[in-house]
């Protein structure tokens, strides 16, 4: 993959309407060293899903 997640504050709504935020959150969300890492299916540059990234 090789590139970085779309970084997500807490706190704030976020949405997931398509577009490069990406669309459909799929999947648990995984916690690495205080941040929160998940998936879309669908969004993104080429419609394939992003990958994301909450931080405190």
């Amino acid at each position: 993959m090789g590139q970085s997640p779309t970084s997500v504050r807490p706190g704030r709504s976020t949405s997931f309407g398509g577009g490069n935020d990406g669309a459909v959150p799929s999947a648990a969300l995984i916690a690495v060293k205080g941040t929160l890492y998940g998936t879309t299916s669908g969004g993104g540059t080429y419609g394939k899903g992003t990958v994301f990234a909450l931080r405190p």
